[in-house]
């Protein structure tokens, strides 16, 4: 039995009879008039291939050509993140502080493009900006402990993911900077960091995975750390994403919104100026390493603009703030104090 033309959709086919096909189906119409219109057909078609001059015909892999597949596909491997905080003006208790009173500005960017090579490996270039302002107030006549009111750091990254197997995963980046008075900066501020971690999913998805490595930066004071983690997606509204430096918790209330509670360490590790210490009769202070620290605790919003552009909000304590210059045992505490931040997040 002849099969009806169609149209082939995926899985599904979309049957289409022709009219010939559903005219030989009528029950009404005998054998004989089927035969003598498909024999009209036939006779029609023969005169009218001889009409065509050898020259008019075209083989058929030259009139049906395929369309050229994509190099590579670019898409969502472009990231950029731009993030503004706030911090209350707080107190430094110690009186040997260059400044009775602090207050914080930190503005970030980040920007990242990743370029899968095959199925298993994908590499990864980026650029990032991070720059803490302190509004410094209520100077002391007599300090022995400077303080700068702009640190920053200005970096690049080059980084990798090889994927071995469903299970496991290695992640690696390299990043050189310069970390400092980003008026001021020079070759003396360079450092470099990085990091090598393995990621290891059980069920070989996205919804249960741990990370277990190490980073690494020349001026820190601790040079090499632990890079640890867990995510965790339960169900389709709670994910646990505890992996540092910032463990967060979300819950998706809607499809465009999610709350979330979030913790974050939050610190740089920076060269001060060659005339820091000379402002006060300290030289001990000239070129001197100084950490920033501090933890945040706190929670927002976060909206989804389009389908690659997300705005939050966020609010919450900063605890455990001090200047230290570990180097040369010298450490300033700041109170406590409330935060705002506001990010905005892109990627194609």
């Amino acid at each position: 039995m002849e099969k009806p033309s169609g149209i082939s959709l995926g899985r599904r086919r979309i049957c289409t009879p022709s009219p010939i096909a559903r005219f030989v189906r009528q029950p009404k119409l005998g054998r004989g008039v089927s035969t003598a219109l498909l024999g009209l057909l036939l006779t029609a078609g023969a005169h009218g291939q001889e009409a065509l001059s050898d020259s008019d015909k075209e083989p058929i892999s030259k009139a049906v050509q395929p369309l050229p597949t994509p190099s590579l596909d670019l898409s969502k491997v472009i990231d950029l993140t731009v993030d503004y905080s706030f911090l209350a003006r707080e107190n430094l208790p110690n009186s040997q502080s260059a400044n009775g009173r602090t207050g914080e500005q930190q503005i970030g960017v980040r920007a990242n493009l990743s370029v899968p090579i095959n199925d298993q490996l994908s590499l990864s270039v980026g650029g990032f900006y991070n720059n803490f302002l302190f509004d410094l107030g209520n100077p002391n006549a007599f300090p022995r402990v400077p303080l700068v009111d702009n640190l920053g750091t200005l970096g690049a990254s080059v980084g990798f993911v090889y994927k071995a197997s469903s299970r496991f995963s290695i992640l690696g980046e390299v990043a050189p900077d310069f970390s400092g008075d980003l008026n001021k900066l020079t070759s003396k501020d360079f450092q470099i960091g990085g990091m090598f971690a393995v990621r290891y999913s059980p069920y070989g998805d996205d919804k249960l995975f741990f990370l277990l490595g190490i980073q690494a930066k020349s001026d820190a004071q601790l040079v090499v750390a632990p890079v640890v983690g867990v995510h965790w997606q339960p169900n389709d509204q709670l994910t646990f994403n505890l992996t540092v430096p910032r463990p967060e918790i979300d819950f998706k209330l809607t499809r465009r919104i999610t709350l979330f509670a979030v913790g974050q360490f939050n610190s740089g590790d920076f060269r001060v100026p060659d005339s820091t210490g000379t402002a006060i009769g300290r030289p001990q202070f000239n070129n001197a390493v100084l950490s920033y620290r501090e933890i945040r605790v706190g929670g927002g919003l976060r909206l989804k603009l389009l389908p690659f552009a997300t705005v939050q909000t966020e609010a919450g304590e900063a605890l455990g703030r001090d200047f230290d210059y570990y180097r040369i045992h010298e450490n300033l505490k700041v109170n406590n104090a409330p935060y705002v931040d506001t990010r905005l997040i892109f990627s194609f």
